[in-house]
């Protein structure tokens, strides 16, 4: 007998990052269907679904060595005049 779950409640786990529920779970995640998935998603709040999209982000760059060393190194600067204020970030990224 297979476990299915409803995508809301996998998705759930997801948003919250329980990475060990996550890797339990992985039969339920493949039980469902990338369209259930997106369907899953869509059903969620806007910022539900920007925390599934910083964690597809954060998987897609997980064992990307090269991305995680120019991260360091950005986080790493102290120099002002290199980082953005929140308001300018903001409106960058409203502007895209």
């Amino acid at each position: 007998m297979e476990l299915t779950a409803p995508p809301v409640a996998h998705l759930y786990l997801v948003r919250r990052g329980y990475a060990l529920a996550l890797q339990r779970s992985f039969r339920i995640v493949f039980s469902m269907s990338v369209e259930e998935i997106k369907q899953g998603i869509a059903a969620l709040s806007t910022k539900e679904q920007s925390e599934v999209t910083a964690f597809l982000f954060h998987l897609r760059h997980l064992s990307d060595l090269d991305y995680q060393q120019r991260v360091a190194s950005r986080s790493a600067d102290r120099d002002d005049t290199h980082w953005l204020t929140p308001e300018d970030f903001e409106h960058r990224l409203d502007s895209e």
